[in-house]
């Protein structure tokens, strides 16, 4: 699940076409982090982490992708807001609910 607030804005490093578009795309926080086949959304487009270091991480997107998104056109340079995925609805829920911090009483799951 995606908050919808912007948390970090990366820079597209670098785009290598291998069959899908391969983005490397760097970022302010530390990218390892970042699990692999995590969910992140660049600009309202939400790609898969394929590899990570400290500085960035790797993201693939299908033609169909590029296709029906503004994604076809960026090119190295390009600035995208980033939104990572919360990993669980009980995260959310915590950050909505002081209840979820204990456990008790179950009221907003």
């Amino acid at each position: 699940m995606f908050t919808g607030i912007v948390t970090a804005t990366g820079t597209l490093m670098s785009v290598t076409d291998k069959g899908d578009r391969i983005l490397r795309i760097g970022a302010d926080w530390d990218c390892t982090t970042l699990d692999i086949g995590a969910s992140v959304a660049h600009s309202g487009i939400c790609l898969t982490v394929l590899s990570r270091d400290a500085e960035g991480y790797e993201v693939a997107a299908s033609g169909e992708t590029m296709r029906v998104t503004t994604l076809g056109g960026w090119q190295a340079g390009h600035k995208v807001n980033l939104d990572a995925r919360f990993a669980s609805v009980t995260s959310l829920a915590a950050t909505s609910c002081p209840a979820m911090l204990t456990g008790w009483p179950p009221c907003c799951l």
